[in-house]
């Protein structure tokens, strides 16, 4: 986490005759997220050779049946694989929300990829930032970003089947909701 910015921060320019929304929300489509996904990678216990695994999204995405292939070089075991194709879905899911919001001058310094804690109305939201610019006519920083969750890289678990277990192969993990 970068920084904490109060509700008071927002949408705070140096003309104060220019009013803005302190933030807004807009939200993608849920069906076109896929409803599968398929993790490609090297593996370790099959001579390197490529591997594949799969997550799948909830039933209750019965709407959506995109599917999804992400290929990576890496170099991983099954149970590796999973847990990896579970966390890309949930990261899917999660950043179907673009938050866009104004800030002042001294913002400036945030960059793509920094991770900001917005306080509005007594709830935070965590922002990842995708995208800044400097909007000259208000003096002020638009910022825009993705939903974000740390509790992603601790809360999705991957249990082996008895396949797995003799030497068969991975299929699949849980998401435990947060």
């Amino acid at each position: 986490l970068l920084l904490t910015i109060p509700q008071t921060e927002l949408a705070a320019g140096t003309d104060p005759t220019v009013v803005k929304d302190r933030i807004s929300t807009e939200r993608d489509n849920d069906v076109e997220i896929p409803r599968d996904l398929s993790m490609s990678y090297y593996d370790i216990d099959h001579d390197y050779q490529q591997g594949s695994q799969p997550a799948k999204r909830s039933e209750v995405t019965n709407f959506s049946s995109g599917k999804n292939t992400i290929t990576i070089p890496v170099v991983m075991k099954p149970g590796e694989a999973a847990i990896a194709a579970a966390r890309a879905l949930y990261l899917l899911w999660i950043e179907r929300s673009i938050k866009k919001l104004s800030l002042a001058l001294p913002y400036f310094k945030l960059t793509p990829t920094d991770v900001i804690e917005v306080n509005r109305s007594n709830r935070n939201h965590l922002i990842r930032v995708t995208k800044t610019a400097l909007e000259p006519d208000s003096m002020m920083i638009e910022v825009q970003g993705v939903s974000e969750d740390f509790g992603i890289y601790t809360t999705i678990t991957a249990t082996p089947s008895l396949s797995d277990l003799v030497g068969g192969t991975f299929q699949g993990g849980t998401i435990t909701p947060i």
